[in-house]
């Protein structure tokens, strides 16, 4: 190898850093923000992945089912049970699986970084009044 290394980020980690990078020298809120596009942008690519898996699965799985009720099998039930150990139906089960567990995580990510920004904007909030206050104390 000539000193070359393998990048195994994701797109979200990508992003992530990128985010932080162009942020580092602002406001938390700002930072927060961007790491919102950052996930959202993933939510998007995930919500697309999701879809494909989803797609190629269940087209999979018609498939074999139909290919065993062609082949004689009289239960669709059977039928559905025989397409599910098929390995391949499997992979395409767990893809799209995974794919939607994704969507999960990075709607979690972006209900604590809004969590986080409330909390910003409270604090921020509260600072103002206390400013208020003590400006009217002192007149």
């Amino acid at each position: 190898m000539t000193g070359e290394t393998i990048d195994n980020r994701t797109p979200l980690q990508i992003d992530l850093e990128d985010a932080r990078r162009r942020t580092a020298n602002m406001p938390r809120d700002k930072q927060v923000i961007a790491e919102i596009w950052a996930y959202v942008a993933d939510l998007r690519r995930q919500c697309i992945e999701h879809a494909k898996a989803k797609s190629w699965y269940q087209q999979q799985k018609s498939k074999c089912v139909v290919e065993a009720r062609a082949k004689g099998e009289k239960s669709a039930t059977a039928a559905e049970h025989e397409a599910e150990a098929n390995v391949q139906i499997y992979k395409a089960h767990l893809a799209y699986r995974l794919a939607e567990q994704l969507i999960v995580v990075d709607r979690a990510a972006l209900n604590a970084l809004h969590a986080e920004l409330d909390s910003i904007r409270t604090d921020r909030a509260d600072a103002r009044k206390a400013d208020e206050f003590i400006a009217r104390e002192q007149s």
